[in-house]
Parts: structure tokens; C-alpha cells; sequence
């Protein structure tokens, strides 16, 4: 293709995200800006890069398809830049990005994302799909049913990578045969569908071992470390024990070693695995894997373009006391440049780092041992996996006998100074106050003014003190002046934008503001500003919005609607009629155009969660019938079951995927597991039934089992003691209490802002609002 006039566009399944948007506990190693982006080739192997905005602005020209001459010409008159220069110095980046498919050519037919070959129900050899739970641009892995298999892992090639994945997935069939179980999942069945490869194995339910690690770690006692010391050394004897038989996993990271609710271990995975009886028939292995777990060897030969050596039991060590430091610490051996080459030239010159630096209590035996393994040089580690782990226990015995009585530190002190810092903080002779010097969006309920406002209004009604409340009349106001303001909702720098968020969502626009204000009025008793509250939201929640999901759309418009109607309503002289016009006219042209939600259909979400999928739009809808005493509509029932039926079993709890094309499963609010105990909890008040609240519980204790890294609300700890302790208001389970009080300790404890720090989502605001009325209970 000749480059500069063939057409090019961005692929389908490329993303580009701003820096800002990624996780406070990510986005603070990163060596980049605010401005900057990650380009993310979804369904593709290669690993995330890092642009500057510049070059992000000029790869959104390609967003549809054109040339390089005229993305050249376009971006050189809307930047002002001489056109000769932009294309000298943007050539290498974009024959990069073809080189990895992040770019392709087009030719007179749209290109579409990659999607899942079978839909649900679909029979291959004899097996029933129940979903996709893994999707890349040459492989394919499905869970599904067999009368003699009631649940198994499926896995074929994709359509036109038949060639290329012959091998590659013989290689796994001939290694899982070979091993029979042990260790990994027992094959069942393999051969040719349609010319495309493939084979089954047993389902292995659990946790990622680093979801289990977390966990112990977070408890912050003696028996869970001892629990995370054990798990790390039934890691070691688990690759000792494939070493055993010959076979060498080449894919060591935390997703692919599974620990279920009994601690049973599974290593999954051997595309890239080496055992001489295969290699003898189908040559060596490619070499892959994740970056942070790359031997020294094979990141030396990455960095320098070479040709990277056959995988080792050496190599593998090295692999591995990358994952059991990852597992003790909670964060890698190095801290990882952004730019690949220069992380690949860190595995092969750099120290690991102390735990110490890590913010963990020394281990020096423990850390004698895991420098060993992580040795430069081969030959200086231990000589074998086997030995490494009877080392890193011995050393585990010698630490304990020299540890402080006093290994959990007092966390009631942090939480204390958490919830005054924020009340000072925001207090009226403050200098936050009287600087106006929040940052954009300074008005919003998310990030601004509003949502301030609003978490004082809680903790003022919570704690029935009128000083707070007080404190939040006046941040409402503020939020209500701000509303004409150029930088009131948006912030085009870290890319929230009138285009992304529109105008009519309460979390971003002005909606949410007179919303607010409305239910502090209500606890001000107020009337006039109840009513006016009332008529600013219905004004502002009706401009035009197409976008029907929580956050952005016309779902968070109804429940906000909800949550008025249900604080209002007895409320003297304030007239509710067009609220609850307003309430219904929404839900239902939510669903004239949502329809039906079933698995094997198109659906208006592209994920499931509560924040922008399925699980918010239902949320909503249960809320409004719930408040405004209405039937539901009559697809939302059939809707929830559908997306019910989409649950896994993991443990004593249930998971939902991020969406219907990606396995992934979260336990944040945003698309988790924690955002699904608020819906199936809802629905247990509506509906009745012990199905749903059998859900709910399921929900609640995968959120319990699986604990964030950070503390906000969003994602984070917050967000999962917010579930726990809406469980437990529910059903008057003291367990869910404790645990919700608990997840509440931790959320504080791991409060570390990195943007927005006054922010109700995404900073301590939220987390303040938690801890303030039971501190305020029990001290």
C-alpha cells in the first residue's frame, strides 16, 4: 500500500484513553502528564503506549478513514504547524502504529471491531455456549456445557488465524494432556471445527492470585500474612511441580494462576508453554507474556530488537519472584517506566526495591531470598524452583521470629483525621472557601462545588449537626453561582468535555446542582427553595440527551428524580406534579428505545455495569416504580433476568463480565460486583423473592473477596463499603455491617488522591462522608 494515499483509520478495537481517566493507583507511576493518552489495542497483544496530547489529537483525525496527507493537511492548519515538518516528524509514530495494527488500512468497506464468533446457545462439537469470556484478534475462549461436562473452557482460533494458531494451540492440547490435571486444568476434548483448532477443558473456578493477596494484605494481621506467606509458597511448589515434568508454563503473571474459595491452585495458559516432546514435533515456542514479569534475558533481547532465547527453568524463577513480590507488596519489584524499551532495559540493570520503599515492615530474610531469585544473572539464582521455595519458606520462619508484636498499626487515628481534615477543609473560613480556588469542573455534583455540597448535607443529616448543614447551604450556593461559569462542567484538558458528558446528566450538569440544593432546602425547611430547587432540575434534566446510561444520561436523570420524590414527598406546600410527570415521561422513553435486554442480541449499551450499562438502567427504573408506587415496565423483569443469568459462580460469590464481549469482571462500583449489590438489593425490595436477595448476597461477597488498591468511591474500597453497608441496611445482617465498617478502615487508610482531591467521586470527599457518622457513633 503506498502510505500517504491509501486511507488509514484507527482500528475498531483501539481506545484512547487520557491519562486522568486511568486508576489514582496507576496513573501515579506513570512518568507522564495529565494531558497525556494511552493508546489500547483491546483485542490485541501488543501492550498499551503512552502519547502526548498532541499526537493524541492528531491520531483522533483517523478516527474515520482519510489519508496521511490529508490528516497531515487538516492538523497543520488547525494547529498552525508547517505541514513538512508534522509529517517529518509524525511518520515514524504512524509506520509504527500500522506495524501493530493500531492502524489500518481501509478499502470501500468499513472495518468492524472484532466480536465473538458464537453467541449464546450456539453448539460446537457437541458443547453448548454459555458466553464469551475471552476475546483477542487470533484466539477465541468461550465457557460452555456439555451433558457430560456440565461447565468447561473452550478454546478455537478465530476465523482466518486458522495457520497461524494451529500450532500454537496443538502445543497446549499435547501439554494439558500430558499433564493430566496436575496442576492445570484436565483437557477433555480437542480436534478441528470447520478448519478451525481447538479444545476444551475442565472449568477452573477462583480468584486471581493477586485478587486473593490483596485481600490478606489488606486485613493487616498476623494468621492473613502467615495465610499470604502460605499462598506464596503453593505457588512455588505448583511451577516446581510442572518443572517436575518438563514442562515450562512462559507465561508466569497473576491472571493466570487461580486460587479458589478452598485455596486450591490452578495455573491456566500454556500458549506460550515448553516441553521437549511438543518442541520436538512443532519447534520451540514464541516467547510473550507481561512485561512486569519478564525475565531478564528475554527484556535484554526485547530491548535491543534481538531475537529473545528459548524460555528456562531460570527464566521462570526470575518470573516468579516478580509475582510472589508482587503478591507481598501490592505493587511491582521496580517501579516501571512507561516507555517500553526503557522498562525492558530496567528488568535487565535494575534492583528490586526494598519493601521498605513499598511502605511495607523489612523482611530482610524474606527479601535475602526473593533478591536471589531476581537475580541479573542466571547463574546466580537458585537452582531450581523447588530450592526457591523451600529458601523462601525457611526465610519466612527466621522473619517471623523477629517481628514487632505490634505489626498492624492503629488505624482509628487516621480515620479521625480523614473526616476533620475534609470537614475543615470545606468550612466557611477556609481558604479553599474564600480563594474559590476549586479546580475545573468547579460547579459539578462529581467534581465540583455541588458535590461538596451535597456530602456535607449527609453528614449533617447523619450526625444531626446544623453547622455542617450550614456549611452545605453555602458550598450550594457557591455551586449555583458557578452554573454560567466557562469552567463549571467541563475541562477539556483532562478530556471532560460537552461532548462527552452532554448536558443533562445530574453527576456533571447543572441538573445535579438544583437537585442538590433542593434537598438541602428540604432539610432547611425551606419551601421556596424546594420548589424552585424542583423547577431548576426539571429545566435543566430535560435539555437534549441521547446517551441512556447512569452517569452521562438519561438513567441518572430518573434517579435523581427518584431521590427527589422520595425526600420530598412530604414535604409541605411544595407541588410534586410535574416531577412525577417529568418521571414517567423519562422511564418510559428510556425503554421504548432500550427494548429488551438479552445476551445474544444488540444492545444500546456496550457494557453491563451500573454506571454505564444495563445494571444502572434497571437500578433506576426499580427506584422510580419503588418511590412513585407505578408498575414496572414490561421488559424490565425479563431484562433483569437476562442480565442475572450472565452471573458466574466465583466461590461464595457471584461476578458479572464488563460487558458481553470482554470476561472481565471488576469489583468497584462503576462496573462491578459492588454497583450489582445496589441493583439485585432493589430488586429484592420491589419484587420480593429470595432470588434477588440470593444475588445480592452473591454480589456482596464477591465485592468482600476481591478488595480494591484504592480508596475512592468509583472504583475503589469506598464504593465496596458503601454495597456492604446497603446489604446490611436491607437485611439487618450484622456480618454485612462489621464487613461494611471494615471495607470503610480500609478505604481510609488507602485515601491517597492523586487528581481531584475535592472531588465526591474520586477523592476523600466520598470516603468522609462514610467514616463521619460511625466515628461520630462509636469514636
Amino acid at each position: 500500500m503506498d502510505l500517504l494515499a491509501g486511507s488509514l483509520m484507527l482500528s475498531p478495537d483501539v481506545v484512547l484513553i487520557p491519562v486522568s481517566d486511568l486508576p489514582d493507583s496507576l496513573a501515579g507511576r506513570l512518568d507522564c502528564g495529565k494531558r497525556d493518552y494511552a493508546v489500547t489495542h483491546l483485542r490485541a497483544r501488543t501492550p498499551s503506549r503512552i502519547v502526548d496530547a498532541r499526537a493524541a489529537a492528531f491520531l483522533k483525525r483517523f478516527l474515520k478513514p482519510i489519508t496521511i496527507l490529508q490528516a497531515i493537511t487538516a492538523h497543520s492548519a488547525a494547529s498552525r504547524q508547517d505541514p513538512e515538518r508534522l509529517l517529518e516528524e509524525a511518520f515514524p509514530m504512524i509506520e509504527m502504529l500500522i506495524e501493530s495494527s493500531v492502524l489500518i488500512a481501509v478499502d470501500s468497506r468499513r472495518p468492524e471491531p472484532i466480536q465473538p464468533s458464537f453467541e449464546t446457545d450456539h453448539r460446537i462439537a457437541g458443547f453448548r455456549v454459555l458466553r464469551c469470556i475471552h476475546l483477542l484478534d487470533d484466539v477465541e475462549v468461550y465457557q460452555a456445557s456439555h451433558p457430560r461436562h456440565p461447565i468447561a473452557a473452550l478454546k478455537i482460533a478465530r476465523p482466518g488465524r486458522q495457520t497461524a494458531m494451529s500450532s500454537a494451540l496443538r502445543r497446549e492440547e499435547l501439554i494439558l494432556r500430558h499433564l493430566r490435571g496436575r496442576v492445570a486444568p484436565r483437557l477433555l476434548e480437542a480436534g478441528v471445527w470447520r478448519s478451525r483448532p481447538y479444545f476444551v477443558s475442565q472449568w477452573c473456578p477462583g480468584q486471581p492470585i493477586s485478587a486473593v493477596a490483596a485481600e490478606q494484605r489488606l486485613k493487616q494481621d498476623e494468621a492473613a500474612h502467615e495465610l499470604l506467606i502460605a499462598l506464596c509458597i503453593r505457588l512455588l511448589k505448583a511451577y516446581a511441580s510442572l518443572h517436575a515434568r518438563g514442562v515450562i508454563h512462559g507465561d508466569v503473571h497473576e491472571g493466570n494462576v487461580l486460587v479458589d474459595g478452598g485455596r486450591a491452585l490452578r495455573v491456566i495458559d500454556y500458549g506460550f508453554a515448553r516441553w521437549p516432546k511438543a518442541s520436538s514435533t512443532l519447534g520451540e515456542p514464541a516467547r510473550g507474556g507481561v512485561g512486569f514479569f519478564h525475565d531478564p534475558e528475554f527484556a535484554a533481547a526485547l530491548a535491543d530488537r534481538a531475537t529473545p532465547p528459548a524460555t528456562s527453568e531460570k527464566a521462570e524463577q526470575y518470573s516468579l519472584a516478580a509475582l510472589v513480590y508482587f503478591c507481598l507488596a501490592g505493587a511491582h519489584y521496580l517501579e516501571f517506566a512507561p516507555e517500553r524499551q526503557a522498562a525492558f532495559r530496567q528488568i535487565a540493570t535494575a534492583p528490586p526495591l526494598p519493601f521498605i520503599s513499598r511502605g511495607l515492615r523489612p523482611s530482610p530474610h524474606i527479601e535475602s531470598v526473593l533478591c536471589r531469585a531476581l537475580s541479573k544473572s542466571a547463574s546466580d539464582r537458585f537452582s531450581s524452583v523447588a530450592e526457591f521455595a523451600g529458601a523462601f519458606g525457611e526465610a519466612a520462619e527466621l522473619d517471623r521470629t523477629r517481628q514487632s508484636a505490634n505489626a498492624r498499626p492503629h488505624q482509628a487515628g487516621r480515620r479521625h483525621r480523614l473526616v476533620k481534615e475534609v470537614m475543615e477543609r470545606f468550612a466557611p473560613d477556609a481558604a479553599l472557601y474564600r480563594s474559590r480556588a476549586l479546580a475545573a469542573p468547579t460547579a459539578s455534583v462529581n467534581f465540583g462545588a455541588a458535590g461538596i455540597a451535597y456530602a456535607l448535607y449527609r453528614m449533617a443529616c447523619a450526625t444531626r449537626n446544623a453547622r455542617l448543614l450550614a456549611h452545605a447551604d453555602l458550598w450550594s450556593n457557591r455551586a449555583l453561582q458557578a452554573i454560567a461559569d466557562r469552567d463549571a462542567f467541563y475541562n477539556e484538558s483532562v478530556d471532560l468535555s460537552r461532548k462527552v458528558l452532554g448536558r443533562a446528566t445530574p453527576y456533571h450538569t447543572a441538573s445535579g446542582i438544583y437537585g442538590v440544593d433542593a434537598l438541602i432546602a428540604r432539610a432547611s425547611d425551606d419551601v421556596a427553595r424546594q420548589q424552585a430547587g424542583i423547577e431548576g432540575f426539571l429545566r435543566a434534566a430535560s435539555n437534549k440527551c441521547g446517551n441512556l446510561d447512569l452517569t452521562l444520561g438519561r438513567s441518572g436523570v430518573l434517579l435523581i428524580a427518584s431521590l427527589l420524590a422520595e425526600n420530598l414527598q412530604d414535604a409541605p406546600a411544595v407541588d410534586l406534579t410535574a416531577l412525577h410527570a417529568f418521571g414517567h415521561r423519562t422511564m418510559n422513553g428510556i425503554w421504548q428505545r432500550a427494548g429488551v435486554f438479552k445476551s445474544g442480541r444488540r444492545s444500546v449499551f456496550s457494557y453491563l455495569g451500573i454506571a454505564h450499562g444495563w445494571a444502572g438502567l434497571l437500578y433506576a427504573t426499580l427506584r422510580w416504580c419503588q418511590v412513585s408506587s407505578v408498575e414496572l415496565p414490561p421488559a424490565a423483569v425479563p431484562s433483569l433476568r437476562s442480565l442475572a443469568a450472565l452471573g458466574e459462580r466465583v466461590g461464595k460469590g457471584t461476578r458479572w463480565p464488563v460487558s458481553l464481549t470482554e470476561n472481565a469482571s471488576m469489583t468497584g462500583w462503576c462496573h462491578g460486583s459492588a454497583g450489582y449489590v445496589h441493583l439485585w438489593t432493589e430488586a429484592h425490595r420491589v419484587l420480593g423473592g429470595s432470588e434477588f436477595l440470593t444475588l445480592a448476597e452473591a454480589a456482596a461477597w464477591h465485592a468482600w473477596m476481591e478488595p480494591q488498591q484504592i480508596g475512592q468511591i468509583c472504583c475503589g474500597l469506598a464504593g465496596q463499603a458503601y454495597a456492604l453497608l446497603a446489604l446490611s441496611q436491607h437485611t439487618g445482617d450484622a456480618i454485612w455491617l462489621r464487613r461494611g465498617r471494615e471495607r470503610s478502615r480500609q478505604a481510609a487508610a488507602a485515601a491517597s488522591p492523586v487528581h481531584f482531591v475535592n472531588s465526591l467521586y474520586r477523592g476523600d470527599v466520598g470516603i468522609a462522608v462514610l467514616l463521619g457518622p460511625y466515628i461520630s457513633q462509636s469514636g
